[in-house]
């Protein structure tokens, strides 16, 4: 019986390519690699996404915050993201890389203190 199976696998001198044996290991270890590579690029791209969504933040706050002391925009105003764009504080048109939201900014003053609130809109409704 083993003698038959390794006959049939056994290739002629004329025959080329590969045997299905061959191309099934291949096609097996090819689905490995990509059970492991898969969720390990979603997992990283999820990361960078979230970082991302951080220093857009970060940079809002800054940009926001020169512009209350330019005179630009007001603690209380309407719109303040819109004026930030007008006014070349940051790039039009920036949204959420997480969720693709446009991020809304609040600014309210209390005593001698600006408070700057950055939020998209995902998490206004929450």
């Amino acid at each position: 019986m083993l003698m038959k199976i390794r006959k049939t696998l056994k290739r002629k001198d004329n025959q080329k390519g590969f045997t299905l044996v061959e191309l099934i290991v291949v096609m097996a270890i090819l689905v490995i690699i990509g059970a492991i590579a898969v969720p390990r690029y979603q997992a990283t791209l999820a990361k960078a996404k979230g970082q991302a969504n951080e220093a857009n933040i970060i940079m809002i706050e800054k940009a926001a915050e020169l512009a209350v002391f330019n005179g630009d925009v007001s603690p209380g105003d309407e719109g303040i993201m819109g004026a930030l764009e007008d006014k070349g504080y940051i790039d039009q048109g920036l949204t959420n890389p997480v969720n693709g939201d446009p991020y809304i900014v609040t600014i309210t003053k209390e005593v001698d203190k600006l408070i700057i609130e950055v939020k998209s809109d995902e998490e206004q409704g929450q």
